[in-house]
């Protein structure tokens, strides 16, 4: 009786392997095609979008997906969207997202992205919170205070003021910063004052040229 069990045990498990190792094959190779499009487009943002980039849209990955996994679909997605010139996602980028904290909890660069899409100002308080929390010193964390400081910049108090500006000046004296710093300062609605601020200090980017 006791073998029996153990067979059915060592039964069970091999097939639950069998199952799992193909999803875990198939969330890796989209992962990677999604991520390599994804540094195509930041580096040439007015490409035409291929068929393959629709089907990677509808990919979904499997039960044993991760925050990281997730995570680029939403990029994915939205870059897509953008580029097809649609008002809305393809998918609930709100909910994958939802779904990477509970994977990952303590992962900041989610956060920051729900940030991004919150629509009421005290629930992106509360992500801009959680992102700072758990990834103080992320480059993705650091940027969303920088610019949500200086965008709020008369009601935002002395220390969040001085605290976003020594971040500004931090990063963008690091060079392997620099391109994510010009993307956030052109689009940011405080692109003048951070601009500014840059030059008192004598700091040429690219986006405040």
């Amino acid at each position: 009786m006791k073998l029996n069990l153990v067979s059915l045990v060592t039964f069970v498990l091999a097939s639950l392997l069998l199952i799992a190792s193909p999803l875990s094959l198939t969330n890796a190779l989209t992962s990677k095609a999604m991520t390599s499009r994804l540094e195509s487009f930041a580096d040439r943002p007015d490409q035409t979008i291929r068929r393959s980039d629709e089907q990677l849209v509808n990919a979904k990955f499997g039960l044993i997906g991760t925050a990281h996994q997730l995570n680029s679909i939403v990029l994915f997605d939205q870059w897509v969207s953008y580029l097809n010139q649609r008002h809305k996602t393809y998918l609930d980028s709100k909910s994958l997202l939802q779904t990477s904290t509970h994977i990952r909890p303590t992962w900041s660069n989610t956060y920051v992205e729900l940030a991004k899409l919150s629509e009421s100002k005290s629930e992106r308080d509360k992500y801009i919170h959680f992102a700072s929390l758990f990834g103080p010193y992320a480059t993705s964390s650091r940027l969303l205070m920088i610019e949500d400081t200086f965008t709020k910049w008369e009601k935002a108090d002395l220390d969040k003021q001085v605290g976003a500006s020594q971040h500004l000046v931090s990063l963008a004296r690091i060079w392997r910063h620099r391109e994510a710093l010009d993307a956030m300062i052109s689009y940011s609605p405080a692109k003048q004052r951070m601009c500014s601020l840059l030059a008192f200090n004598a700091i040429r980017v690219k986006a405040c040229a």
